[in-house]
């Protein structure tokens, strides 16, 4: 197995001084097919023994200068769990994982939830074998800002937990949310969402039906750091007209983080 990922680093090495005229983040991201597939092997190994409660047989995946940091680490454990990114580095000999991970999360006021969260580990090849590491002393830089690696005791996390479930649902966000119309004429009115979370949102609506607005999205996901449009149209009804100040509410929920938006129409 050493050879043959040694042999695979060497030859990404090759291919990123052959293809200059490439996206330079496209060459550095791709690994080797054997690298990759030998470090998802790994992480697949370590989140399920750690999800299982098996610490020690997550342990013998753990780097030997490691030992103490992961034996102190908080283990948060993943019911399920999938790889969302890895970002290398040192030609492919270093990684960091990033996936999203159900587990049951604290939220005020309602209590325990089984949310989708992200989480991170760290991990470097030795020997032929991906080990998991401990986040690098300095400030990290992930997609949720800079992280110091460290809990408030002093104990190094096993996972970077990133922004807490009320931070990731004010991610979900839409370029107006008040919206003036005149309640005698029709109109059309388009409202862009975004999504800056680290993982897709499943949009539905939420609130009251009304006969004289209807609502429909461009597309019912949204791509981590990607928009779609609102489209609200609004037909006056002749039997019964709105009346000057009067408001009704459209309302958006983004899953599974229940994150919800509300967009106000006044007339």
């Amino acid at each position: 197995m050493m050879i043959m990922v040694a042999k695979s680093i060497a030859h990404a090495v090759v291919l990123c001084g052959l293809a200059a005229a490439q996206n330079a983040t496209d060459i550095f991201e791709r690994a080797p097919p054997a690298v990759e597939q030998a470090l998802r092997e790994r992480v697949d190994k370590f989140y399920g023994f750690v999800g299982e409660g098996k610490y020690r047989a997550a342990d013998a995946l753990v780097a030997e200068e490691a030992k103490d940091a992961f034996f102190e680490a908080d283990k948060r454990r993943c019911y399920k769990f999938s790889v969302s990114r890895i970002n290398y580095s040192e030609q492919f000999s270093r990684a960091q994982v990033l996936i999203s991970c159900e587990a049951d999360v604290y939220v005020k006021p309602i209590g325990n939830r089984r949310l989708t969260i992200p989480q991170s580990s760290f991990w470097r090849i030795a020997d032929g074998q991906w080990w998991w590491v401990p986040p690098p002393k300095e400030a990290l830089s992930t997609p949720f800002g800079k992280m110091d690696g460290k809990k408030d005791d002093g104990a190094r996390p096993l996972i970077e937990r990133g922004p807490s479930v009320e931070e990731l649902r004010k991610m979900f966000t839409a370029d107006r949310t008040e919206i003036q119309l005149d309640p005698a004429k029709p109109s059309t009115t388009v409202v862009q969402l975004r999504n800056d979370m680290p993982g897709d949102l499943r949009l539905n609506f939420d609130g009251a039906n009304f006969p004289d607005i209807s609502v429909r999205l461009a597309s019912d996901v949204i791509a981590s750091k990607q928009t779609t449009d609102l489209t609200i149209v609004y037909t006056p009804s002749v039997s019964t007209p709105r009346k000057p100040g009067s408001v009704a509410d459209v309302g958006v929920i983004g899953n599974p983080l229940s994150a919800f938006l509300k967009i106000r129409l006044s007339f």
